[in-house]
């Protein structure tokens, strides 16, 4: 960085990546760790030490200004930015003194809070407070430190789990394993959940298998992927999670008109149901299309199903 950066600086003033003070003391530590937090909680940035915010004129640190300011911004860091971070501090030479400038790399770590335990974000050139639970585990997953899949589902039990879904799970998962068990067909079928966990692990019922597949927290919590998977009444714990079938007449989505609809609760259930049941909308509202020149070959979908199966299971939870 040099001076030509220094002068960037000052004539396009503060905005989301750039903040800029004059003077930093020490009683504006907290002020200048709200800063740090939400730089790192954004894209990152710099603060840069010399420039006055409202004139974008240079004023230079000494060299005593310019050793008390880079240490109170280092102490800055590791005291009031929860978890604390590393700054990387670059003092630029400018005609009577130096500018300081300090360069926030976004964090790995994120949520940051100040050390009164508030979020903040870069708000254009200024900064606002995060309160939204959904912003905070946005943030929280960007960085791996939450996973929703594996959040838990209060007062949910193994007993609100589907055993016909958990089976067909189950074969699927450890079909080779079965196999050499001889836990394959009607033994499979008349077996319960529990003898087909222990014929896959000896020993293991469901509930220490499904630990083991991080289906149940190891505070005995059901999590959300498991009441996602297996739930007999999944939108009974989250009624959120379900999807809309509709077929309009024409193609303008915005009609009143329509050939079809799902109702809500022939769509309730886990994943595994509402698959069928949008895989089941689709094939009886698109045209078969004959494929052979033999009048009673058998038709195939105008959209190949494969490309169906892509679109259902890579959308998501919502569709129309």
């Amino acid at each position: 960085m040099n001076i030509n950066d220094i002068r960037k600086y000052q004539q396009l003033g503060e905005e989301t990546r750039a903040q800029l003070k004059e003077r930093v003391f020490k009683e504006d530590k907290y002020n200048i760790g709200c800063e740090l937090v939400a730089f790192s909680n954004s894209k990152g940035g710099d603060l840069v030490i010399g420039i006055n915010d409202k004139t974008g004129n240079i004023n230079p640190l000494s060299y005593v200004e310019v050793q008390e300011t880079t240490n109170l911004l280092s102490n800055i860091a590791s005291e009031n930015v929860v978890p604390s971070i590393l700054i990387d501090i670059e003092n630029v030479e400018v005609k009577g003194g130096a500018v300081v400038v300090a360069h926030i790399k976004e964090g790995l770590n994120k949520p940051y809070r100040d050390n009164k335990g508030i979020v903040w974000v870069k708000n254009g050139g200024d900064k606002r407070k995060v309160f939204d639970n959904a912003e905070l585990a946005e943030m929280m997953t960007e960085c791996g430190n939450f996973v929703p899949d594996e959040s838990t589902v209060a007062d949910a039990t193994i007993d609100d789990l589907d055993e016909s879904t958990i089976k067909e799970f189950l074969r699927n998962k450890f079909s080779s394993v079965l196999e050499r068990k001889a836990m394959i067909g009607d033994k499979l079928r008349e077996s319960s959940v529990n003898d087909v966990c222990n014929a896959i692990a000896e020993g293991h019922d469901l509930t220490r298998l499904f630990r083991n597949l991080r289906f149940i927290r190891p505070n005995g919590q059901l999590t959300m992927a498991a009441m996602l998977l297996f739930g007999k009444y999944t939108q009974r714990w989250l009624p959120t999670m379900t999807a809309k079938c509709i077929c309009y007449v024409g193609n303008d989505v915005g009609g009143s008109q329509f050939r079809d609809k799902v109702n809500d609760n022939d769509m309730e259930g886990n994943i595994l149901h509402q698959f069928n049941t949008i895989m089941a909308f689709f094939s009886r509202n698109l045209r078969s299309v004959q494929t052979e020149d033999e009048f009673n070959s058998q038709g195939r979908l105008e959209i190949p199903y494969v490309s169906l199966v892509e679109f259902t299971v890579s959308t998501g939870s919502s569709f129309t």
